[in-house]
């Protein structure tokens, strides 16, 4: 006699109702809704986008084979949204993720969510479940929170990608006018300001719940920003997996983290009430 496996229901659209729209993919979950919450998960930007899409696909459809609504989105100026990359800022981001947790809401009737956030998409998502609340979750991996480190890698990304791929001569970063291109991307002044800011010594308040801080580094960086979580009032628990990393100067090298993904699957699937 033979199974079939559960039909996947995947829904490309538009959502939001600002002239430039966000794109997004939900998976509606296989069965019946177990945690009485949905996933919106936030991608990192620039390049760690693109090697991070295929994981975050997987995850989103492992996450609703266990039964769970999910929402993952592009913010504007990335991926299929609107916008321009060169306009965007860590408000405007910020303010996507509040329209991606409506939007989920709205589709499976569910109040509460859980956070999944990668590299910035981390940050993003701890700052939005601290400024607007209703978070009963939030998986941080590998949330940036030293923003001049994070900088400084992107451009040194930047320099061996020019140094293999391009003109060895040329300067990190090419300026135009108020932007400077890393990877591809221009960044705003403005936004990569912005980014220098972010420090793991600022004020932190209550996020979620129950956090899962996720580090994937050679050295366990974040056990110390994970304990500051946890004095904040959250339940915390800190995983270090090393692991290699998804944005590399190998244009073809892309792979998917199971340990990882498995683990995300299990803590979110756990009962924690």
């Amino acid at each position: 006699m033979n199974v079939s496996a559960p039909v996947e229901a995947i829904e490309p659209m538009y959502f939001g109702d600002g002239p430039e729209r966000l794109f997004g993919c939900y998976h509606a979950p296989q069965g019946t809704a177990i945690g009485g919450f949905g996933v919106v998960m936030c991608y990192p930007v620039e390049m760690e986008y693109v090697y991070a899409h295929r994981a975050f696909r997987q995850l989103a459809r492992r996450l609703s084979r266990a039964g769970f609504p999910v929402l993952r989105f592009d913010y504007y100026g990335c991926g299929d949204s609107g916008g321009e990359f060169a306009d965007a800022n860590i408000a405007v981001w910020t303010d996507n993720v509040s329209v991606a947790v409506e939007e989920l809401r709205a589709r499976c009737g569910l109040n509460d969510v859980c956070m999944v956030g990668l590299g910035l998409g981390g940050y993003l998502a701890l700052r939005y479940a601290m400024e607007r609340g209703g978070v009963r979750r939030a998986v941080l991996w590998d949330p940036v929170m030293d923003g001049r480190k994070y900088v400084d890698e992107l451009r040194a990304a930047h320099e061996a990608l020019e140094r293999t791929h391009g003109n060895p001569d040329r300067d990190v970063g090419s300026q135009n006018g108020a932007h400077t291109e890393l990877l591809g991307f221009e960044f705003s002044e403005k936004l990569l300001s912005e980014l220098s800011e972010i420090e793991s010594s600022n004020p932190l308040s209550r996020p979620a719940d129950s956090v899962l801080v996720i580090d994937s580094g050679t050295e366990p960086d974040r056990r110390e920003f994970a304990a500051r979580v946890q004095s904040a009032g959250a339940h915390v628990v800190y995983q270090h997996t090393p692991t290699p990393k998804l944005l590399s100067e190998d244009l073809n090298a892309t792979f998917v983290p199971n340990q990882i993904l498995q683990s995300i699957v299990r803590w979110v699937s756990e009962d924690q009430s």
